[in-house]
């Protein structure tokens, strides 16, 4: 069982917990979890903008992952 995490992941988490410090917005942290996924407000989608901007999210797998699903 692994309890510690190798730096680059920690690095990354670093990286990650501050991006959300000094960009999430004040809605998003007083909104409500919606239940589904049906409802996307406008906060989420400028703030998937901003995620993909600074390298965080993808529109689809890397090229050459060859994810294939089944």
């Amino acid at each position: 069982m692994q309890l510690t995490f190798d730096p680059e992941v920690e690095a990354f988490r670093r990286d990650f917990v501050s991006l959300l410090t000094e960009h999430l917005p004040p809605e998003v942290q007083a909104a409500q979890r919606p239940s589904s996924t049906s409802h996307i407000p406008d906060w989420s989608r400028r703030w998937q903008r901003l995620q993909f901007a600074h390298g965080w999210l993808l529109p689809g797998n890397p090229p050459g992952s060859d994810l294939r699903l089944w």
